[in-house]
């Protein structure tokens, strides 16, 4: 925990460490920071990161405009695909910096450099914002923490890079304004978000599980299409749906296991192949 620490920090994030998932009081185990008042500190230096690192600690951003932090990042929590899909319908930008929660999805942006307030829950839907507090910055457990159910909090695509931070698009505070745009002709959301969404998904994993894995010599990029293709097809998900099922259900199986730009094509072209011949 201690080296990703070191490392995230060193790409520019104000990283610091968390209570253990594991002894103590609940409340707060796992995702509370150790340090009080942290939220008026500014990002942490190695020899700070190195001091109160604790054996058994869970690793946390600190999210908002901090001092001394070269990538200062706004993050969206979204609670299960419905909170995906009711981004994309309100047309947010898909970001490359990502986790995968026990319950969904981290959403990870660049500060826009003005006051980002955070909002826990959006339009009543499970969204949060977590930026700019009125005490500071917000926290945001980050990979390898562990929930304390066992469930590891893990970097989609592979852990983050310096070139993933320079692509991740600024947050544009007007996409949650104050006052909730319109999404559609009066219908209420519950009728966009299908209950379903969530027991499709498990069966599209279910599904790719059975693929066959592609093995370099053994027309590797035939099996990963078709596997693509299965996703698209049979149960009709998006390319940043496919990628990231590919990417947790499939691509550990691969010899050699394709990298993040490779396994988006695929599913950019799994896509664009199943809207041309369904």
């Amino acid at each position: 925990m201690l080296d990703e620490a070191l490392r995230l920090s060193e790409l520019g994030l104000a990283v610091h460490f968390l209570r253990s998932p594991q002894g103590g009081d609940e409340k707060g185990r796992g995702k509370a920071p150790i340090h009080a008042g942290w939220q008026k500190r500014g990002a942490l230096t190695e020899s700070e990161l190195r001091h109160e690192y604790r054996t058994g600690c869970n690793l946390g951003l600190h999210c908002g405009h901090v001092v001394g932090a070269a990538v200062p990042i706004v993050a969206i929590d979204c609670d299960g695909w419905g909170a995906v899909d009711y981004l994309r319908l309100r047309g947010i930008l898909p970001t490359p910096v990502k986790t995968r929660t026990r319950k969904g999805f981290h959403l990870i942006y660049r500060h826009p450099g003005v006051p980002v307030a955070t909002r826990l829950k959006v339009d009543g839907q499970p969204v949060d914002i977590l930026a700019d507090g009125r005490t500071g910055g917000s926290n945001l457990v980050c990979p390898p923490s562990i929930h304390p159910s066992g469930a590891v909090y893990k970097a989609v695509g592979g852990p983050w890079t310096a070139q993933q931070l320079a692509d991740m698009p600024t947050f544009d505070p007007s996409w949650f304004p104050s006052t909730p745009a319109v999404l559609s002709d009066r219908k209420p959301l519950r009728s966009v978000f299908p209950e379903r969404s969530e027991r499709t998904l498990t069966c599209a994993e279910e599904s790719l599980l059975r693929m066959h894995p592609a093995i370099q010599g053994q027309c590797g990029g035939r099996a990963t299409i078709v596997a693509a293709l299965m996703l698209a097809r049979r149960f009709q998900l998006d390319e940043d749906q496919i990628f990231d099922l590919l990417s947790r259900s499939y691509n550990p199986r691969c010899v050699p296991p394709w990298s993040e730009r490779e396994l988006r094509q695929k599913a950019r072209d799994a896509v664009r192949i199943a809207a041309s011949r369904p």
